[in-house]
């Protein structure tokens, strides 16, 4: 039988909260504080490449908002990093599923 902690590793392993507890709440949070969007990312993946004095550096990928507890001032300063979006306008995902206007 697994022990609580052991149920609450494999729940962080696998995602399996239940929406609306106290629990999924708190990760919908850190995945706010942590997300990145394409653009920023291939923006962020561009801004290293095109740099000719960095051989190696850590910077963190993230958007630029106050949920955010990585530091961007680094990235900003080195390579011009300078994220666009929001995980805020992104409170669910997107409807993939939903047929455009033309169909």
């Amino acid at each position: 039988k697994l022990g609580e902690e052991d149920e609450v590793w494999d729940q962080s392993q696998t995602g399996a909260w239940e929406r609306g507890s106290e629990e999924y709440e708190e990760m919908v949070k850190r995945m706010h504080a942590s997300w990145t969007s394409q653009r920023d990312f291939a923006h962020m993946l561009e801004c290293c490449l095109e740099n000719d004095e960095v051989t190696y550096d850590t910077f963190y990928a993230v958007r630029d908002n106050e949920a955010r507890w990585f530091d961007l001032e680094h990235a900003k300063a080195v390579i011009d990093y300078e994220p666009q979006d929001d995980a805020s306008e992104w409170d669910s995902p997107p409807n993939v599923d939903e047929p455009k206007a033309d169909d």
